[in-house]
């Protein structure tokens, strides 16, 4: 009987042993249609394999440093889902941000447009380029920003107004407060298939879900200016670990769930090989500096 119990207790612990935890963190609002994208992740990766268990975290604010400082610092394993703040942030705020360099990209997952939104003007056309507008964002040195710098170079009398979410300046202009704003598709949709706001077009490099492009309504640049969705590990991971990591992941992200998650907020799957993720990191590194570079947070 002790030898029986024995079996069972050195059965346990090597179960135990076998499926090594994952943090996969989210730095921002978990009840958002983007952090779907990292649930349905973890929900596949754990279905495949039993080697690791993935759990998804969630550590918000300052633009994600909080997440990638949690991240780079942790004793566990853990991987950053993170967005294009990751490498936006430390330009603005090279003192009190995170490190990009203790990180390494794991996956791409996608490019997810931004739409500017107007309940006021139906096109580009109905708006005299002299005339002063406001433009709601979801704060200063985010991507909505970002993009919205890009359209001022368009329309001078753009002026961005700073909110701590996408969905706030949509209550205000719908409340009248507000000329245009910037949103994600997926908490869009309702309000355009409802004909309560009107799309002024989307970032990115084509259209989606039949809206025009920015580029194609006179705003060059805003073809660049998407939020892009991916992972990053921190450099003191091994690389066997690392390996199998984006051998997982790159499988579960081919799933129906996740596919489907991406969908909703028309999030281009942008899953490449391992050396072009490499080359995009870099190049996504520069193109931020570029952006942000003169642009002043006041």
């Amino acid at each position: 009987m002790k030898k029986f119990i024995a079996l069972i207790l050195a059965a346990v612990a090597m179960s135990s042993q076998a499926a090594q935890i994952v943090n996969i963190v989210w730095p921002f609002n978990i009840g958002s249609t983007q952090a779907n994208y990292a649930r349905a992740l973890v929900i596949e990766a754990n279905k495949t394999q039993n080697k690791f268990t993935f759990v998804l975290e969630n550590k918000t604010g300052a633009g994600s440093s909080i997440a990638a400082n949690y991240v780079a610092n942790s004793r566990e394993l853990s991987i950053m889902a993170a967005t294009s703040s990751f490498f936006i942030r430390p330009n603005f705020f090279p003192n009190s941000s995170h490190t990009i360099d203790q990180f390494n990209p794991l996956m791409i997952q996608c490019a997810v447009p931004m739409i500017a939104v107007s309940s006021k003007y139906r096109t580009l056309k109905d708006i005299d380029p002299t005339t002063r507008l406001t433009i709601g964002v979801s704060g200063l040195g985010t991507t909505t920003h970002l993009l919205t710098a890009e359209m001022k170079k368009k329309h001078i009398g753009l002026t961005a107004v700073p909110y701590t979410g996408t969905m706030e300046p949509i209550k205000d202009m719908l409340g009248g407060t507000l000329d245009m704003a910037v949103g994600f598709p997926g908490e869009l949709k309702q309000f355009i298939d409802n004909k309560q706001l009107n799309v002024i077009g989307i970032s990115g490099p084509k259209t989606a879900s039949g809206h025009p492009s920015l580029q194609s309504v006179g705003f060059a640049g805003t073809e660049f200016v998407v939020n892009t969705h991916f992972l990053a590990i921190p450099k003191t991971v091994p690389a066997d670990t690392v390996n199998q990591l984006r051998g997982i992941l790159n499988q579960a992200s081919k799933t129906k769930l996740v596919r489907d998650a991406y969908a909703v907020d028309d999030c281009i799957d942008g899953n490449v090989d391992e050396v072009k993720t490499t080359r995009w990191f870099d190049e996504q590194i520069r193109y931020w500096q570029r952006v942000t570079y003169g642009i002043k947070l006041d």
